[in-house]
C-alpha cells in the first residue's frame, strides 16, 4: 500500500510494468502510475509530467545494471569463485569471469576511485573508500563485516592525483594488512580491526597536505622467503625495506631509477623496479642494481606521445617475461581520453615484452588495447586483465601463441568486459521514437526506446558520433578520423565504410553535420575546404563543392567550424565559414545545391558590435516558414564577461537582424538543440532560452554532454560526461503530442492450440496500427507477439499449449511510433484440445540377420497431463518377421523395448514398419526401417542434434551429429519437412574424420519443421536412420532462459548469480529479472545488460530460507519479439533431496549404445529439474561433459565423466549432504 495526496492506493501492473519503490521524497518522479482504490470501485491514471515546467524523469546506465563503473584504478581476482573486483570512481564492480559480465557491485560508499585487496583464505574483500576507513566485506555475501578506522588526518589525497590506486598488501600468515601512505606504511591487525603500527619511512619533499605527482608510497610487495616488505618511494627514488616480523624500517635500496611499481621474481632473488621510461633489475643478494633497460614509448615510424600517467607491468611466470607499458608524469587521464584514441589523436602506450633473464631493451611492435588504468595477471593461466580508460576490462591470454593486433597495431583482447559505458554523441529519430547513442571505444551504437531502455545494439568499430536518416533508412557513424560507417537502420547491419582521406581535410569534421538531401537523393558532409556529396545508400563519394579554406591554412581544433543548415524551399545550404586566424567565425557561406557553388556570404559581426570574437557556432536551425536562420554563437574570451548569443538571420535579406542572449559561460562550449515549433533552444548543460522573449531557464537537473530532442514527445535526452549516463527529461504536461487511445471491447476466443483476439477500431487520424501483448502465466510480463504492426482489428495467436490460460492486451500506435500510454482491458482465454502423448524412436533403422533379434528403446512422453494407458502394435511386418513390445501396454512417461525377431524364413531386404500407439482418444504413429540380412551386419548408429529448437527466419539452423562407426567421406542425407507448407527439402553432407557431420540450414519460411538424417549403409554396416527432431521456425520470435548458480552448500545470505541467455542473440540489450522470495514478495530488476552473444547475469543475495522463484524477460525490438522465461526455483536452506545420475558408456564411434544412454540420461536430468531438483542438487556423470542438457545456454550440467573414480566422488558428495530427512535418488542408465 502507498499513498499520494493523502489517498492510499495499491500499486498494480500497468503496461506490463510494476511501480517498485513508491515516490521520491524530493522533486518530481516521471512515471505513469495505474491507481486502484482499496474499495475497487473505480480506477484512474495520472501522469507526473508537471504543468509549466520540465521534469527530470530518470537516468539510464550506459553500462551494467548495478552501476556504470568509470575511471577505475584497481583490480583484484577471487580465483576460487572466478570473479574479479574492479574499484572504480562510483562503485566496486563484480565481474563474473565465466560470463564476462558485471553481475553485481558494492555501491553506496562515500568515496571515489576505490582501492582493493582480498584474502581468499579469510574470505574477505578490503576496500579503501578514499577516506578514514578500510571497509571489510564477506566474499560470499558481499555484506560489510566491519570498518577499520585509519588515521585521523588524511595521509593520502582524497582523489589520487596521479591516477594510481593506494597500495594495500594482505599478509595472510600474520593476519595483517599493510597500507601505503605519503611517507609511511600503516600496519592493520585484521583480527582486532585496528592499526597496530605506523612505520615511518624516508620523508617526502612536500609538507603534509601538499600532494604533488607521486608524493607517496605507490606500491607494496611481500618477500615471504626473506621476511621483508618492499615499498616503492618514487619521490625519493628508493625501495623502502620493512622487516615483516619486527615491523621496523631497514636501510632502503637504491635502484638507480625512481620506482613506481615493484615485481618480485618468484624463482630467483631479483626485484624488478618499474619506473618512467626505465625498467631496473635489482639483485636482492648483492643489494645492487644488476641491469636496467631504457624504454622509449615509440613505434617504428611513429611520433612520440605523452599518454598514460603511470607505467604498468606484469610478470608472466610461464616464459619469464615482463609485459610493460610506459607512463609519463603529465600523461592523460579520464575516460574522455578514449575519444582521442578513436580519432587517432592519441594512442595507448607501446607494449614492451622483456625477457628477464636476457634483460635487453626490445623494439615494440604493438600497443596495449587501450590506455591502462590497472593490470593483473593470473600466474596459473597466464591471462592478463587490463582495465582501460574506456571502462572495459580486457582479457588477454598470453599462452596461446602470437597476439592478434588491429590495423593500428593495438592488441586485440580475447574478451572484453564492460565495466562502465563509454557513450559519446547521440541522435534522436522522431519517426521511430528511438534514441541512438555512439558507444565510443566499445564499438557500434546503442538503440534506446523513448523511456531510455536499451532495446538493440549495432555491433561495429569504435564510434564517436551518429546521424540517422529515416528517409534513407541509414545510420551514418563517425567511426574514426576520416572514416564514416554506413548502417542499414531497419536491420542495424553495417553495410560499408567510406574513407574520407582528402589530405586531412576532415580534421574538424563532425558527422552530426551530415545533411540528407532527399530532393537529389544524396547526403552532404562538410570538411575544412569542401562540401562533399555522398551516396546515401553506400557512402560512396559522388562529388564535391569547393569552399574557401581558412586563410592561414590550418583549421581550428573544433568540430563546430563547419556547421550546416538546409533551406528546403530555396534549396540552399548554409555553411559556417571560419575567420582569419582559424578561431573566429566571421561569415556564413550560402551554397546553391542545384548548381553546386557558393553564391553569397552573410556577415556575422553585426550581432557583436563588430568585435571579431565569435569563436564558436555551437548549432544552427532554419525556420522555413519565417525564412529565419538561428545560430547559437559563443565568445572565446572568458575574461571579457561575454557569453553566448543566438543570432537571428533573415535569409531573404542575407543579414543578421536580431540576437538573443543565451545561457552559457564565455569560452565554454556545449551541444545545442533547437525546437523552432515551441520557439525554444536548449544546451547540453541544462540551460534553455525562449527565442521570442529571451527568457532564460534551466532544466530540473543540469547535464554536461550531448543533447537530443524528440519534438513529438517533447522529451530531451542528454549524455552526462561525468557519470556516462543518459538523462531523460520530460517537457511540461500537455506539451507532448498525445498517442491514440487503446482499443475497447477486447475479446479472446479459444480454439485448439490457438486463440483469436479481436477489438473495436480506434477513430484517430494519427493511428497507424495496433500491438498485441500476451501474458502466458499470472504475474508474468505482457510481451508483444506481433512482429509488424497489426492493421486489422483481430489477430490469431497460434502454437499455444492447451489447458493453459493466456491473457491479452492491445495498444494503439500512432505516427512517430507513439503508443497508447494505457493499454486495453485484459481479455483471457484457455485453449482446449485434450492431452496427448509423443512416441519417440531412438533408433529409426534396425538391421537383423535371419534367426536373430535386435532391440531398440521407445520413449513415450506425456503432453498436457495425458495419463491414459497406451497400447502398442506394429503394422506392415512381413511373414517371418515378428515385432514384440515389452511391455506392450504402458502409461507415459515410460521407456519400453521394441524387439525385432527374424525367423529362418524371414525375407531378405528392407521393410518399412509402422508402430502404432493408441490410448484414450489419441493415436500416434512412428515408422521404423528394418533390414533383414543373410549374414549379421555390424550395427551402425546415426545421431542428430540441433543448436536450438526455435529458429528465426533469416538465421541459419546448425544441424550436426555423428555416424558410428567413425567413417569419413560418407554421404549423410538430411530430410527437412515443413508440416503446414507440406514441403520436403533434402540436403546431403559428407562425414568428416571420426564420423562427424555439420550442416547449416536456411529455413525458407516460418513453419513447424522436422529433420531426419539417414545413411544407406555398406557391405559391412547396416544402414541407419536417426531420430526425427522437431524445431519451430518463426518470424522474429525469440526465447530467453533463466538459471542460477547458487552453491549447493551455500549459507543463508550468500550470493547467487541469476543468469541466462537470449536465443537468437539480439546483441547487447537490457533484460528484466523478476524475483519472488519465499515470503511471496516480488520485485523486478530492470536494466540488466546482456553481452553481444545474448548472455546476461545479475547477483542476488539469497537472505531468506525457502523456495525462491526467478524468471527473466526482455522487451523485444524491431528485429526480434520479446520473450519471458520459464520460472526457475532456487531452494535456499531448504532440503529437496539430492540426485546421483549416471549415463554409462563412452562418447565414441565404437560405442553404438552411447547415443541412447546419453538421451535417456539427459531426459532423466530434465525430469528431476522439473521436480525442483536444480542442477546444484544433481551430480551428473556423463562421458560428454560439454553439453547444455537443460538448454539454458550454459554447458555446466555434467559434473564429471562416467568413471569409477568419479562414481566414488559422487557418493562422497552425497554423504556430505544427505541425512535421514533428505531423500537421495540414484538413477543409472547404460
Amino acid at each position: 500500500m502507498s499513498s499520494i495526496w493523502g489517498e492510499e492506493f495499491t500499486r498494480v501492473a500497468g503496461n506490463g510494468k510494476v511501480v517498485d519503490d513508491g515516490f521520491s521524497g524530493e522533486g518530481q518522479v516521471a512515471a505513469r502510475v495505474a491507481l486502484t482504490r482499496i474499495d475497487d470501485k473505480d480506477e484512474g491514471n495520472i501522469t507526473l509530467r508537471s504543468p509549466g515546467v520540465w521534469t527530470f524523469a530518470h537516468e539510464v546506465n550506459m553500462g551494467p545494471q548495478v552501476g556504470s563503473g568509470v575511471d577505475g584504478l584497481s583490480i583484484v581476482v577471487d580465483r576460487e569463485r572466478n570473479r574479479a573486483f574492479v574499484g572504480t570512481n562510483t562503485l566496486v564492480s563484480v565481474v563474473d569471469l565465466d560470463l564476462n559480465l558485471v553481475t553485481g557491485g558494492i555501491s553506496g560508499l562515500s568515496g571515489a576511485q576505490f582501492s582493493l585487496a582480498l584474502s581468499e583464505e579469510r574470505g574477505e574483500l578490503y576496500v579503501w573508500e578514499g577516506g578514514h576507513f578500510l571497509l571489510v566485506f564477506d566474499l560470499n555475501s558481499l555484506e560489510e563485516l566491519k570498518r577499520i578506522e585509519l588515521e585521523s588526518g588524511r595521509d593520502w589525497p582524497s582523489r589520487v592525483q596521479w591516477n594510481r590506486e593506494r597500495p594495500i598488501l594482505v599478509d595472510e600468515e600474520s593476519d595483517r594488512i599493510f597500507m601505503g601512505n605519503r611517507s609511511s606504511v600503516s600496519v592493520i591487525d585484521l583480527v582486532h580491526g585496528s592499526i597496530v603500527k605506523k612505520i615511518e619511512l624516508t620523508a617526502n619533499s612536500l609538507p603534509p597536505g601538499d600532494f604533488n605527482n607521486l608524493q607517496a608510497i605507490t606500491d607494496l610487495i611481500a618477500d615471504n622467503g626473506n621476511g621483508k616488505i618492499y615499498a616503492a618511494n618514487p619521490d625519493k627514488g628508493l625501495i623502502e625495506v620493512i622487516d615483516a616480523k619486527t615491523l621496523e624500517a631497514e636501510n632502503p635500496l637504491d635502484p638507480v631509477s625512481p620506482p613506481v611499481q615493484l615485481i618480485l621474481d618468484p624463482e630467483q632473488p631479483f626485484l624488478y623496479a618499474v619506473g618512467y621510461s626505465r625498467l631496473v633489475k635489482f639483485n636482492l643478494t648483492t643489494q645492487a642494481s644488476e641491469a636496467n633497460v631504457p624504454l622509449r614509448d615509440t613505434l617504428p615510424g611513429d611520433i612520440f606521445f605523452f599518454q598514460t600517467p603511470n607505467p604498468y607491468a606484469i610478470f608472466n611466470e610461464k616464459d619469464r617475461t615482463l609485459w610493460f607499458g610506459e607512463g609519463h608524469r603529465n600523461g592523460l587521464v579520464g575516460s574522455s581520453v578514449s575519444a582521442g584514441v578513436i580519432n587517432g589523436d592519441f594512442r595507448p602506450p607501446a607494449l614492451f615484452i622483456v625477457d628477464v633473464d636476457q634483460f635487453e631493451a626490445p623494439t615494440p611492435t604493438m600497443t596495449w588495447p587501450m590506455m591502462p588504468a590497472a593490470l593483473e595477471i593470473d600466474p596459473e593461466s597466464g591471462e592478463v586483465l587490463q582495465l582501460g580508460v574506456d571502462n572495459r576490462l580486457n582479457r588477454i591470454k598470453l599462452d596461446e601463441g602470437a597476439l592478434r593486433t588491429d590495423s593500428r597495431n593495438r592488441v586485440i583482447p580475447d574478451a572484453a568486459v564492460e565495466i562502465g559505458g563509454d557513450p559519446q554523441l547521440l541522435n534522436v529519430s522522431e519517426g521511430k521514437n528511438l534514441v541512438y547513442v555512439a558507444r565510443g571505444a566499445h564499438g557500434g551504437f546503442f538503440v534506446l526506446d523513448n523511456e531510455g531502455r536499451i532495446v538493440s545494439t549495432a555491433e561495429g568499430p569504435p564510434s564517436l558520433d551518429i546521424v540517422v536518416s529515416d528517409h534513407f533508412d541509414r545510420a551514418y557513424v563517425f567511426e574514426a578520423k576520416d572514416r564514416l560507417g554506413i548502417y542499414e537502420l531497419s536491420t542495424l547491419r553495417r553495410l560499408n565504410a567510406t574513407e574520407l582521406t582528402l589530405n586531412s581535410d576532415f580534421f574538424s569534421t563532425s558527422v552530426s553535420q551530415i545533411q540528407p538531401d532527399p530532393r537529389r537523393g544524396v547526403v552532404w558532409i562538410p570538411s575544412a575546404s569542401k562540401l562533399v556529396k555522398l551516396d546515401p545508400v553506400n557512402g560512396r563519394i559522388l562529388g564535391e563543392i569547393v569552399l574557401e579554406a581558412w586563410e592561414d591554412g590550418f583549421p581550428a581544433y573544433t568540430d563546430a567550424n563547419r556547421l550546416t543548415a538546409y533551406d528546403p524551399v530555396a534549396d540552399k545550404l548554409f555553411v559556417v565559414r571560419p575567420g582569419t586566424d582559424g578561431n573566429q567565425i566571421l561569415t556564413l557561406d550560402v551554397v546553391d545545391l542545384e548548381n553546386e557553388r557558393v553564391v553569397s556570404r552573410i556577415d556575422l559581426l553585426k550581432a557583436f558590435d563588430g568585435v571579431s570574437d565569435i569563436s564558436w557556432i555551437l548549432d544552427m536551425a532554419f525556420d522555413a516558414s519565417a525564412e529565419r536562420l538561428y545560430m547559437w554563437a559563443m565568445h572565446g574570451s572568458r575574461n571579457e564577461g561575454k557569453g553566448h548569443r543566438i543570432l537571428v538571420i533573415d535569409t531573404a535579406r542575407e543579414e543578421v537582424v536580431d540576437f538573443v542572449d543565451a545561457p552559457g559561460e564565455a569560452g565554454v562550449g556545449f551541444n545545442v538543440v533547437f525546437d523552432l515549433a515551441r520557439r525554444v533552444a536548449y544546451n547540453g548543460r541544462g540551460g534553455f532560452v525562449n527565442l521570442d522573449t529571451g527568457q532564460i531557464g534551466e532544466l530540473v537537473s543540469k547535464g554536461d554532454g550531448d543533447i537530443g530532442l524528440n519534438r513529438l514527445t517533447n522529451t530531451i535526452y542528454t549524455v552526462n560526461d561525468t557519470n556516462r549516463k543518459l538523462w531523460v527529461f520530460l517537457g511540461p504536461a500537455g506539451s507532448e503530442t498525445p498517442p491514440p487511445v487503446a482499443p475497447a471491447e477486447v475479446e479472446a476466443e479459444a480454439g485448439d492450440e490457438e486463440v483469436t483476439v479481436s477489438w473495436s477500431s480506434v477513430d484517430d487520424p494519427t493511428l497507424i496500427g495496433y500491438n498485441l501483448y500476451r501474458q502466458d502465466r499470472p504475474g508474468a510480463q505482457f510481451v508483444r507477439i506481433n512482429p509488424q504492426l497489426i492493421t486489422e482489428t483481430w489477430s490469431l495467436d497460434t502454437d499455444l499449449t492447451n489447458e493453459q490460460i493466456y491473457s491479452y492486451q492491445v495498444s494503439s500506435v500512432g505516427q512517430g511510433v507513439l503508443e497508447s500510454v494505457v493499454f486495453s482491458e485484459t481479455a483471457s482465454a484457455t485453449p482446449e484440445g485434450g492431452g496427448d502423448f509423443r512416441m519417440i524412436l531412438l533408433r529409426r533403422a534396425l538391421s537383423v540377420a535371419r534367426e536373430d533379434s535386435v532391440s531398440a528403446p521407445i520413449s513415450l512422453e506425456s503432453l498436457e497431463g495425458f495419463g491414459e494407458e497406451i497400447g502398442l502394435t506394429a503394422v506392415g511386418a512381413p511373414e517371418g518377421l515378428e515385432i514384440v513390445f515389452n511391455p506392450d501396454k504402458v502409461v507415459p512417461p515410460k521407456v519400453t523395448e521394441l524387439r525385432v525377431i527374424a525367423g529362418a524364413n524371414a525375407p531378405l531386404g528392407r521393410f518399412e514398419i509402422d508402430l502404432q500407439g493408441t490410448g484414450g482418444d489419441r493415436a500416434q504413429t512412428a515408422r521404423v526401417a528394418v533390414e533383414v540380412t543373410a549374414k549379421e551386419l555390424a550395427e551402425s548408429v546415426l545421431t542428430l542434434e540441433l543448436d536450438r529448437e526455435d529458429v528465426v527466419l533469416g538465421i541459419p539452423l546448425v544441424v550436426n551429429g555423428r555416424l558410428f562407426p567413425g567413417l569419413s567421406d560418407i554421404p549423410i542425407q538430411l530430410d527437412f519437412r515443413g508440416a503446414r507448407g507440406d514441403t520436403l527439402i533434402t540436403s546431403t553432407v559428407d562425414t568428416e574424420v571420426g564420423g562427424g557431420y555439420r550442416l547449416e540450414f536456411d529455413m525458407p519460411f516460418a513453419d513447424q519443421w522436422s529433420v531426419t538424417a539417414s545413411w544407406t549403409g555398406n557391405d559391412d554396416f547396416a544402414g541407419i536412420t536417426s531420430r526425427t527432431v522437431a524445431f519451430r521456425g518463426t518470424s522474429g520470435q525469440s526465447r530467453i532462459t533463466a538459471t542460477s548458480d547458487l552453491a549447493d552448500d551455500a549459507d543463508l545470505g550468500w550470493i547467487a548469480t541469476l543468469k541466462g541467455r537470449i536465443h537468437p542473440s539480439p546483441g547487447t540489450i537490457t533484460v528484466s529479472i523478476n524475483v519472488r522470495d519465499p515470503d511471496g514478495i516480488e520485485r523486478q530488476i530492470d536494466g540488466v545488460l546482456s553481452t553481444s552473444e545474448g548472455f546476461y547475469g545479475h547477483d542476488l543475495r539469497m537472505d531468506k530460507e525457502g523456495i525462491w522463484e526467478v524468471w527473466a524477460s526482455w522487451k523485444g525490438n524491431d528485429q526480434l519479439l520479446g520473450a519471458v522465461s520459464p520460472v526457475i526455483t532456487v531452494p535456499v536452506q531448504t532440503d529437496v533431496g539430492r540426485v546421483i545420475l549416471l549415463a554409462g558408456g563412452q562418447d565414441s564411434n565404437r560405442d553404438v549404445f552411447w547415443p541412447t544412454s546419453n538421451y535417456l540420461g539427459n531426459l532423466a536430468y530434465t525430469t528431476f529439474q522439473r521436480r525442483r531438483l536444480v542442477k546444484e542438487k544433481i551430480f551428473y556423470l556423463n562421458d560428454r561433459q560439454e553439453q547444455d542438457v537443460d538448454r539454458d545456454g550454459f554447458q555446466e550440467d555434467v559434473d564429471d565423466k562416467a568413471t569409477m573414480s568419479a562414481w566414488a566422488d559422487a557418493w562422497t558428495w552425497a554423504r556430505e549432504r544427505v541425512n535421514s530427512d533428505s531423500p537421495l535418488y540414484v538413477y543409472l542408465v547404460g
